[in-house]
């Protein structure tokens, strides 16, 4: 884990500093974005704002990957 406070990226500069660590994995495959925004506000998140709030409290990355995460 990198914690960078404040750095303030563009989305498109986040995506291209997370391509510099290996190979680039959106969380959602297929979707016309490629930042998936972190809100529990629905107008921003729309159906995914709920989902986020339930994974407050628990959650595990790399479900509906077609390979598991290793690391």
């Amino acid at each position: 884990v990198l914690v960078f406070p404040k750095i303030d990226f563009t989305d498109e500069e986040q995506i291209a500093f997370t391509k510099t660590m290996g190979t680039f994995a959106p969380e959602r495959a297929g979707a016309p974005e490629e930042v998936s925004p972190i809100t529990t506000d629905p107008k921003i998140a729309g159906h995914t704002a709920a989902y986020l709030k339930g994974s407050l409290y628990w959650h595990i990355d790399g479900t509906s990957s077609e390979v598991p995460i290793l690391a």
